[in-house]
């Protein structure tokens, strides 16, 4: 077993739910046509002899009859004939009516009389029999054999009553289309378990920029930070209406001396730390603006001295909503060995210039503490345009920044990220932060070979052009990553723990909290991001797409259906046989209520 094999578990695979529902829902479709065909077919039969008509009509007679369970009731009995004498002559007055009218032909008046006779002759003898049960068979049969000719039996004393005996074109179609869904199924299913490709060996494409070994500018000095810091703070102090609040020069020279000592520690771009700074400062006009509202609405005095505070505690909470829930997750996964969850972010003075925020009257801990936080995360969604849809990795990378202990270039990018000899100069090729080429570029990578093949250049227009894999066009194959499956995997800690492996097999996990931003420039992406690893189904194209995309609707028809079903068909005799569906109404509701607790769990 390889080290990355033992490094981590792989996830759990679709369960057995489907075959679970499948199967409770044969059971109960099972058990209410159990209880509406009681006496269908029944192997407690008494035979009965007809006397007074031909040898033709008992030889017919033992060819079809329909047959009753000895299981009735005396009443039961007594219904079942009245029922069907009753539907006998009933039968016979509206067709002779017909005929009285000259609506039917003379063939179908001639079989009409044989049908008429037999059905009379058959209710006659129920008459005069003494016995319950022989008087209830030849009414049963007066009807189905007499009159429909073997096609019906209505040889039950409650409701549905009849029994359809030969299969009609309705029933055929509706059995046909059972039969294409449980097809449908069982080879989805299949498809799902059995027919998965195996995991194929990769190799890591070389990249052009990978065979020149230096990345990145060259590491900003001290006077560059402190540049950068004054233009950040005079962009404040000149051209932000926040400027006229009280406190404004505190909350300035804090908030550049985050962005600028943020940006030379992790080398963010600076082009994205001066619009970030902005963007910030943007939302931060716009939440002032909230909170001065919400005080003239609740007719209190607009409070100018903490209004920024205000406005910025907003601003975190609704920002870092989901980075907030993430990180609760996170620390309270045992697998992370994270630690205890930070209450307030204890910064250092050599990785952002926290010397200024602490002589900052305007700025307590809680406002140090948020700043830093929306600081790290809007840089990193900044540098991370091309992984933006995967917030949980944005999480993920905001976290390890807001972790990290040291900022030394050497523990954070390699060795070989301070040597001067290495910069590139302005305009150069690949010229890239740190941080966008050793952090972000090598997961979009990961994601980029999983459906692309290779970028052209448009001769039209001369954009680029994403050359997809082959047979990628139509759909993506069943088993190919998608950003749900990655989102997936950081979204759970558990999973996140054994996943994310470094070049050399062992886990990222395995390294202190915070240590481990200073090795993932280490991380084997392409193995941490692999398809056999991350993703936990198959997306199987078929029609049963349809199915589940409609499976509320047919839920709630199958419990209507099921219910109506067991309302009509009454209580079923007592015969004692333990039924699977019991012999009263309330058991029969209860055990339809399990459709909807198997519902949730296929689709949990």
């Amino acid at each position: 077993m390889d080290a990355v094999s033992r490094c981590r578990a792989s996830p759990a695979r679709a369960a057995n739910s489907r075959w679970l529902l499948a199967r409770s829902v044969l059971l109960l479709a099972s058990s209410c046509v159990a209880t509406l065909a009681t006496n269908s077919t029944h192997d407690d039969r008494r035979e009965v002899t007809v006397y007074g008509w031909d040898a033709e009509l008992v030889a017919s007679m033992q060819r079809f009859r329909c047959t009753i369970s000895e299981s009735y009731s005396e009443a039961e009995l007594v219904k079942l004939k009245d029922l069907n004498c009753w539907k006998v002559f009933n039968a016979i007055g509206d067709f002779h009516a017909k005929i009285a009218k000259g609506k039917v032909g003379a063939a179908l008046a001639k079989t009409w009389a044989e049908r008429t006779e037999l059905a009379t002759f058959l209710c006659g003898q129920a008459d005069a029999t003494h016995d319950s049960y022989e008087a209830a068979f030849f009414a049963v049969n007066a009807w189905g054999k007499g009159i429909m000719d073997g096609d019906e039996c209505c040889n039950m004393p409650n409701a549905p009553y009849c029994l359809a005996m030969r299969e009609s074109l309705s029933t055929v179609a509706v059995g046909s289309l059972i039969g294409a869904v449980i097809l449908m199924f069982v080879g989805t299913a299949l498809a799902s378990c059995i027919m998965r490709p195996a995991k194929a060996e990769y190799s890591k494409p070389l990249r052009e920029e990978e065979t020149t070994p230096p990345f990145g500018e060259q590491l900003s000095a001290e006077d560059d930070s402190e540049c950068l810091q004054d233009e950040l703070q005079q962009t404040w102090l000149q051209s932000s209406c926040l400027r006229a609040l009280p406190e404004a020069d505190g909350f300035a020279h804090s908030t550049a001396s985050i962005f600028a000592g943020l940006q030379a520690g992790f080398d963010f771009q600076k082009d994205n730390a001066r619009n970030q700074y902005e963007h910030l400062l943007s939302l931060w006009r716009s939440h002032c603006s909230t909170v001065a509202d919400r005080s003239v609405q609740e007719k209190k005095p607009v409070d100018e001295e903490g209004l920024l505070t205000e406005a910025l505690g907003d601003l975190h909470a609704e920002l870092l909503e989901g980075f907030i829930a993430w990180r609760s997750k996170f620390y309270r996964c045992k697998a992370t060995a994270a630690g205890e969850e930070p209450l307030a972010m204890q910064l250092q003075e050599s990785r952002t210039g926290a010397r200024d925020l602490e002589a900052s009257r305007g700025a307590a801990e809680e406002s140090r503490r948020q700043l830093m936080e929306v600081a790290v995360y809007l840089l990193v969604w900044g540098e991370a345009g091309n992984v933006r849809f995967m917030p949980e990795v944005l999480y993920f990378l905001t976290e390890l920044v807001l972790a990290s202990e040291s900022v030394d270039p050497k523990e954070l990018y390699g060795p070989w990220a301070c040597d001067p000899s290495l910069a590139r100069e302005p305009g150069a090729p690949y010229r890239s932060s740190f941080f966008l080429c050793k952090v972000i570029r090598p997961i979009y990578n990961a994601i980029f070979d999983e459906w692309y093949d290779s970028i052209d250049v448009d001769p039209k227009d001369g954009r680029d052009v994403k050359r997809l894999r082959e047979g990628f066009d139509k759909y993506l194959p069943s088993d190919v990553a998608n950003y749900d499956d990655w989102n997936e995997l950081f979204n759970d800690p558990e999973r996140l723990a054994q996943g994310i492996v470094l070049d050399d097999g062992t886990c990222l996990f395995e390294q202190r909290h915070a240590k481990r931003f200073a090795v993932l420039h280490r991380v084997d992406w392409l193995a941490s991001l692999d398809k056999y690893e991350t993703k936990t189904h198959r997306e199987v194209h078929s029609l049963w797409g349809v199915f589940a995309t409609t499976h509320r609707i047919w839920l709630l028809h199958a419990v209507l259906f099921a219910a109506g079903i067991c309302y009509i068909s009454g209580d079923p005799p007592q015969s004692g046989t333990v039924r699977l569906q019991g012999s009263s109404a309330a058991v029969r509701f209860a055990s339809i209520g399990l459709l909807v607790p198997l519902h949730g769990l296929l689709w949990s």
